[in-house]
């Protein structure tokens, strides 16, 4: 209890760390495919989100909910695609 090992500071976890490589590449993954479609990744999330829904529909409210950003936001991209 208490006792110092002599190590200044914990090592990270390493699962933490394979999660950071994971998310990582996903995120390269997701801007290629984008790109390769012609798509911001915005719009390609948009498409995303609806492709996965029941009936690929849902209302700027709850995109916006699910992506972070603002209704305004979501209604712009919509518009542009």
């Amino acid at each position: 209890m208490g006792h110092d090992t002599g190590n200044p500071r914990p090592r990270p976890d390493a699962a933490l760390l394979a999660l950071r490589r994971i998310l990582r590449a996903t995120e390269h993954y997701e801007r290629d495919l984008a790109q390769a479609v012609r798509l911001t990744p915005a719009k390609l999330r948009v498409l995303q989100i609806l492709s996965g829904r029941e009936g690929h529909h849902a209302t700027p409210t709850q995109l916006a909910s699910q992506m972070g950003v603002s209704q305004a936001t979501v209604t712009a991209l919509v518009d542009q695609l």
